[in-house]
């Protein structure tokens, strides 16, 4: 059976970014071309163009399903996987970078953590969302996948009591 090639991505997340560097690189534009007397000009210069590349990239974030492989495109790394070796695919509470400084890395957010046959786990940090957002991301993955779809289920966390 051929699966289409399908992007999985939560569009206010990636919407956000987006916007937030499109804006960013919109205000360093001019101090990038005429800097104010006085000013350092280096400062817009280096951060345009990282600006452009956080919105380009962000949209590309996302979960992309092919008829061969699973590619997981993070803002900072991509990889692939291939379709037959996914094997489970959880909520997880979001533990990335925008957690760095919270207690435990436990925030409101979630995110899709994908487990292979071999035990090599992936997180698509690009799938951010509430809980019902990205399970809605994956019962539709699994689907594609032709894995067990399930119903809600709850996150697994980072930090165990007992």
């Amino acid at each position: 059976m051929s699966t289409p090639r399908t992007l999985l991505r939560t569009p206010l997340w990636t919407g956000a970014i987006f916007v937030w560097s499109a804006v960013m690189a919109v205000l360093c534009f001019p101090g990038a071309i005429e800097p104010a007397p006085g000013e350092p000009t280096w400062v817009p210069v280096a951060m345009l163009p990282l600006f452009v590349a956080a919105a380009v990239r962000a949209v590309l974030v996302g979960v992309v399903v092919t008829d061969r492989e699973v590619v997981v495109r993070n803002f900072g790394r991509t990889r692939r996987i291939g379709r037959d070796e996914v094997a489970e695919v959880r909520l997880k509470n979001y533990d990335g970078f925008l957690a760095w400084n919270s207690p435990g890395g436990a925030m409101a957010a979630k995110s899709v953590q994908i487990r292979t046959r071999s035990g090599k786990v992936v997180m698509a940090y690009g799938l951010l969302g509430p809980s019902r957002a990205i399970n809605a991301r994956i019962r539709r993955l699994r689907g594609l996948l032709e894995l067990p779809v399930g119903g809600h289920e709850p996150p697994k966390h980072r930090l165990h009591s007992g």
